[in-house]
Order: structure tokens, then C-alpha cells, then sequence
């Protein structure tokens, strides 16, 4: 596939604003952007250079390069329909939608009209609709569609710098896990972090003396493995110090007791240890379990 000049976005939530103007910081023309929410178009205006801002999906060019399809994971099967009713050709056209959890499946009225189309995911949060573009240069994207549809998405994320992998697509729901666990469970363990900490220190205590260690264990798991950036008493075996963390979080929030319990178990994974060592964990853990 030749490298796309332009590209359609239909929706102007958080992904299809972020995801606007990284494109055009890649020198691509966004021909159009379609919303229907009167509040979401004028952010986007505010926001996102294109060539016309519509509220109609009749407001998409006749010949497109390519579309993409920046919905609620529900509204995308609805949205194919009703594009692929549209009186216009769609034989050839790269439409993708961008949901990390539904297949290509969603698609079918499009793939049916001749439309190359299917999930191009990109591997990053979108919190907000104003967030730096910077954070959208050189990461992933899950990928899942046919052979055609792979081949353009590969040209297409080396046109933008970003790195394909490929999903299978009865695997999707799982690709979609692993997104949630790096990108959500751990905005959540952060969260913990701090409320924990702030038990031990004062109230207004925030996560800056815990970020370093945060980034470095991060740049550890990058630079060789999850088990090799694995530290701490559950890679010790330190019975003892798990027992005394389960008192105190017993003390101070006793609704996070079963969650560490169950980080605990799954950290053993990671542990080279002998076996009595983590025969001691175990039994720590089979006496307090619920």
C-alpha cells in the first residue's frame, strides 16, 4: 500500500481527538471528522485541523484513503451498517476501527462492500481528549483482521512509526486483557501505593518518593524480563515480612487484604526459590486465606 495521504476519523472522544492530531503531526491531511455530539465537534474544531467538521456521515469524501472508526466498542457494528448503506463505493477503502476488544467481525457490512477493514488498536490511555501527542510516538498497535487488511495496517503503522503485532482474533478478548493489566490494574496499584503510604506518613503524602522506584522497575522489565526486574520478600521467601505486611494492612484497610493475598500468590511465579521457602509463603498465605 502507498503511504496514505489523508484519513477520515468518525468520532471525537478522547481517542479520535489524541489520535487527530497525531496524525497530523505526521504530515497526513485529516480530510474529514464526523461527530455527532454538538459539544464533542466544537472541541474538535477547536482542536484537530481537518478539511470539514461534520455532524452526518454524509459528510465523508467520496473516495476516501482511509477511515477510522474512533467509537464506543458498542456502536461499532451499527456504525458499519449504516456506513456500508451509504451510496457510495467502498471497494478498497481501509477502514479500521480502533477498539482493543471487538474483532473484525464488527465490520462485516463494510468487508462485504469491498472495504480492506479491520481492529487497529493503538497500545496506549487516553485520558483525556488534550493529552501531549508525544505519547503516541513509536508504540504499539494490535492489529486483527485478513491477509489484506494485515498487509495495509503493517504499511500503515510503519507510515505513522508506531509497531504492529498481530492478534488472533478468537484470542482478541485476551490481547484486550493484557492491554487492561498494564494500562489499568496498575493505575490502580498506584493508587493503593499511595493510600498505604499515606497510612504510614501524613494525608497529603503523594506518589513522588515512590515514582523513581515505579520507573526503574520499569525500565528494568524493558530492558530484560518481568522475572528479572522481580524483587522483594516474595523473591526472598520472606515468610516473616509478608506475615507483618498482613497484620498491618489488617489494621490499617482490611478490604485490601485480599488483594495482596492474591498478588502474593501470583508473584510466586516469579520466584526461583527453594522449596521450603515457598512452602513458608504458601502456608502464611493458607492461614490467613478467607
Amino acid at each position: 500500500m502507498a503511504m496514505l495521504p489523508s484519513v477520515v476519523i468518525v468520532g471525537a472522544g478522547n481517542v479520535g481527538c489524541v489520535l487527530g492530531r497525531f496524525l497530523y503531526s505526521k504530515g497526513l491531511t485529516i480530510s474529514a471528522l464526523i461527530e455527532r455530539d454538538g459539544m464533542k465537534l466544537d472541541l474538535a474544531r477547536s482542536a484537530i485541523v481537518a478539511l470539514a467538521h461534520e455532524k452526518l456521515l454524509s459528510g465523508i469524501p467520496e473516495h476516501p484513503a482511509a477511515v477510522l472508526l474512533c467509537v464506543q466498542d458498542q456502536k461499532i457494528a451499527v456504525l458499519a451498517e449504516k456506513l456500508a448503506a451509504l451510496d457510495r463505493s467502498w471497494e478498497g477503502v481501509f477502514v479500521a476501527h480502533t477498539s482493543g476488544m471487538q474483532t473484525s467481525d464488527d465490520l462485516r457490512p463494510l468487508l462485504d462492500r469491498g472495504a480492506v477493514a479491520g481492529s487497529f488498536h493503538p497500545i496506549q490511555s487516553f485520558p483525556s481528549p488534550y493529552i501531549d501527542v508525544q505519547r503516541l510516538h513509536g508504540i504499539g498497535c494490535g492489529i486483527e483482521g485478513d491477509g489484506a487488511f494485515l498487509a495495509q495496517a503493517r504499511d500503515f503503522a510503519a507510515q505513522i512509526g508506531w509497531e504492529p503485532v498481530v492478534i488472533r482474533k478468537q484470542q482478541k478478548a485476551l490481547y484486550h486483557l493484557a492491554c487492561v493489566y498494564a494500562g489499568n490494574f496498575i493505575t490502580t496499584l498506584a493508587a493503593d501505593s499511595l493510600e498505604i503510604l499515606r497510612g504510614a506518613t501524613s494525608e497529603d503524602a503523594d506518589l513522588a518518593p515512590l515514582m523513581p522506584m515505579i520507573q526503574s522497575v520499569l525500565s528494568e522489565i524493558l530492558a530484560s524480563s518481568p522475572r528479572g526486574a522481580f524483587t522483594g520478600p516474595v523473591a526472598r521467601g520472606d515468610a516473616a515480612s509478608i506475615e507483618t505486611h498482613i497484620a498491618a494492612l489488617t489494621r490499617f484497610k482490611p478490604e485490601l487484604l485480599p488483594l495482596y493475598l492474591e498478588l502474593v500468590r501470583s508473584s510466586l511465579r516469579l520466584a526461583t526459590l527453594p522449596e521450603g521457602r515457598r512452602a513458608e509463603v504458601l502456608d502464611v498465605l493458607a492461614r490467613h486465606a478467607s
